[in-house]
């Protein structure tokens, strides 16, 4: 069955022997699924599953309803009588593997829709041609074994010589014919380029490829390569993932742990940093006051004890930033002349000269100058004789602004604190 413009894709979970009665060409499914385990993380095999179960809604493509049946039973475990309710429940009411696969990685598709590909081609060939691609696939992919033959033994194929290209990788390889002595092929050999090989349905031609693996301290590992069988009625590619410590998932791992590891010693624990969004960002608290169990945030506790309060021995207050500016600890800077009259942020925090403490609005001790009247002043009797004893009345200050608080031009951020 040729695939209908869409790439079907085959998910991890898959077994490896679901397909064995397609054709020849089923290891190609098989080398899909090591593609994806080596080159996908959770959410492209995800993605993949339900471009695969959700390609098309069952019973409305008869050509594609054998591919749904095996992904309902292999992925999602449902017989066929159960694959429509399954899909609304999946797929809801969004068909098509292009909906899905935007939620793979790039790498990812490439990898895994180059083994479909070749499947696909290789079925051609096989119904077109009368050509045999048997691939035998090591459970670890350190090797593989290529058989190629044809139905009849009137029917003699040249092969035209193996290519090794799209990778760093390195595999040698020999060949083997059933009536002809052992040759190595350690070299690239170009297309049209004749071996001396042909096969057809007696004469079989069988190839061995062993991957050079790189050994270290995490074991074996290889870096990914296309091997491409030449044939003169067509070619078939085989596309290897890297495995070991080369692959995605181990790679995805190691940038993972790299990144934990730096997050630790870069940005440690109680450093508090305003942040432009509502959404917290992972790995960090909204300093919003709450009460935090000293058991779940060991870290953040020893760094910033009880300094903004407690509700219990078995908890700690996070710092609450909100609506306030920050200011350093005055130490022994002396610019803070009220440091000691500081006072907790809540209940069994810090006060004066330290960490966490607060202060009110408070406006600094200052005078204004006033304008006085003397001898034109008159009361109610009359002026006073000159000379004599003088009235003064000091005039009414006028009150400006509008605001309740005395303030500098400010903007909103939130302030977060790593845990």
């Amino acid at each position: 069955m040729k695939l209908k413009n869409i790439l079907i894709t085959l998910p991890l979970l898959f077994p490896l022997t679901s397909f064995a009665d397609v054709s020849s060409c089923a290891s190609f499914l098989t080398l899909a699924n090591f593609n994806l385990s080596q080159s996908g993380n959770n959410a492209d095999i995800d993605a993949l599953k339900k471009a695969t179960f959700c390609s098309s809604s069952y019973k409305s493509d008869p050509d594609q309803d054998s591919l749904i049946e095996s992904a309902g039973y292999y992925l999602f475990n449902v017989n066929p009588a159960q694959i429509a309710s399954t899909q609304k429940e999946i797929c809801g009411d969004v068909f098509g593997s292009n909906a899905y696969l935007k939620d793979a990685s790039i790498p990812v598709k490439n990898a895994y829709s180059a083994a479909f590909k070749s499947w696909d081609n290789c079925q051609e060939l096989s119904k077109k041609e009368g050509v045999n691609f048997d691939m035998q696939l090591d459970p670890l992919m350190r090797s593989l074994t290529v058989t190629l033959s044809t139905n009849s033994t009137n029917n003699v194929v040249p092969f035209q010589g193996l290519m090794q290209s799209l990778g760093g990788g390195h595999s040698i390889c020999k060949t083997t014919s059933s009536s002809r002595a052992n040759s190595k092929l350690t070299k690239v050999i170009a297309v049209d380029d004749t071996t001396g090989f042909d096969f057809d349905a007696n004469n079989k031609l069988k190839i061995t490829c062993n991957r050079q693996m790189q050994k270290d301290s995490n074991g074996e590992s290889a870096d990914a390569q296309t091997l491409t069988f030449n044939t003169k009625v067509g070619t078939y590619q085989v596309p290897l993932a890297a495995t070991g410590v080369l692959s995605r998932v181990s790679v995805d791992k190691v940038m993972n742990d790299i990144q934990s590891t730096m997050g630790a010693t870069l940005v440690p624990a109680g450093t508090v940093v305003p942040f432009a969004s509502d959404k917290v960002p992972e790995g960090y608290l909204l300093c919003d006051g709450r009460s935090l169990s000293r058991i779940d945030y060991p870290k953040l506790f020893s760094a910033i004890g009880t300094a903004h309060g407690s509700v219990d021995a078995n908890s700690f207050n996070l710092p609450d930033y909100r609506g306030l500016f920050l200011r350093g600890v005055d130490g022994l800077a002396g610019n803070d002349p009220d440091k000691d009259a500081r006072t907790q942020m809540k209940t069994g925090g810090n006060a004066g000269n330290l960490v966490g403490s607060v202060q009110g609005d408070m406006f600094a001790s200052h005078s204004h100058t006033y304008n006085t009247y003397g001898d034109e002043f008159h009361d109610k009797l009359g002026p006073w004789a000159a000379g004599g004893p003088q009235l003064y009345r000091i005039e009414s200050t006028n009150s400006t602004g509008s605001s309740n608080e005395t303030r500098p031009k400010n903007a909103y951020v939130n302030y977060v604190v790593k845990f």
